[in-house]
């Protein structure tokens, strides 16, 4: 996931949104999200840490998000669309749109 956008609210407050949906699924055991200095920063933490962090920048009573880096751990190579697959549903069903 390269970019999405979130039509309202601010970093701060979707990354509360998105960890209170993660609280209730077992993704959210090995998977974090928090807003770092104008970043959002994703974390999955399961035998190695990938890190993945998006640049934010306000648009019309929201915002956008846009990958500026990413470290991904060598054993999570294999499951990175599946990481990633279930994290765009939860952003999308938080009203995010998901972006190439």
């Amino acid at each position: 996931m390269r970019r999405f956008r979130v039509p309202e609210g601010s970093v701060e407050r979707f990354a509360a949104s998105v960890r209170e949906v993660l609280a209730g699924r077992p993704i959210g055991r090995i998977v974090s999200v928090e807003p770092e200095a104008g970043r959002l920063v994703v974390r999955f933490r399961k035998l190695g840490t990938t890190e993945l962090v998006y640049e934010t920048r306000p648009e019309n009573g929201g915002f956008i998000a846009e990958l500026a880096s990413e470290r991904v751990a060598p054993f999570h190579a294999p499951f990175r669309a599946e990481f990633e697959q279930k994290l765009e549903q939860i952003l999308a069903e938080l009203g995010a749109t998901l972006e190439a």
